[in-house]
């Protein structure tokens, strides 16, 4: 017979993931207004060619940095199931 899950981890880790998409919708946001504004610049002249590297470096960080959050999300998250199950 399985166990059934806690109500609270079920509801932890839902709410978990709707943080996470919430991030990630915030992210996608950033980075496309960034993409659009750097292909703007793109067509100008040189430096608006090197602001435009420069906002896409920003974009790329941005990214970076949330794939480390999810990361350590993930780690954590794992993490405390795993002590729960162990305190079960």
């Amino acid at each position: 017979m399985k166990q059934r899950k806690s109500s609270s981890t079920v509801k932890a880790a839902r709410d978990a993931v709707v943080n996470a998409a919430a991030h990630v919708d915030l992210l996608k946001k950033k980075t496309d207004s960034l993409a659009k504004e750097a292909e703007k610049k793109w067509q100008g002249t040189k430096p608006s060619r090197e602001k435009a590297r420069q906002e896409l470096r920003k974009a790329a960080e941005l990214l970076l940095e949330f794939e480390r959050d999810v990361k350590e999300g993930i780690r954590q998250g794992l993490a405390e199931v795993k002590k729960k199950n162990r305190k079960s």
